[in-house]
């Protein structure tokens, strides 16, 4: 199993925050959340090269998130990508908010 297998099962299994009850999905939106995360922890891993420092930053909360985490924005939000992409943008000029 790859890294970002590994993290996304994680993610999907538990996450870091406190679990809340999520409606029964169907196989195919199940799949789909399955494959939102997957996108996201590649991305998150290709911009700090290295899944520990990946899964910190998805863990703790940020000010460009109002405090959320982007674990809580990825969970929320199926367009996730969306929201995160131009803060790991700025991640990858250098520039941290």
């Amino acid at each position: 199993m790859s890294a970002t297998q590994s993290l996304t099962k994680g993610l999907l299994e538990q996450g870091p925050f406190p679990p809340e009850p999520m409606p029964q999905a169907s196989f195919g939106e199940t799949h789909e959340r399955y494959l939102h995360y997957q996108r996201l922890l590649e991305r998150v891993i290709d911009v700090f090269e290295d899944d520990i420092l990946a899964n910190q930053w998805l863990s703790e909360p940020s000010r460009a998130l109002n405090g959320q985490t982007p674990f809580e924005i990825a969970r929320g939000d199926d367009y996730l990508l969306d929201k995160l992409e131009p803060l790991l943008v700025r991640l990858e000029h250098g520039i941290y908010t």
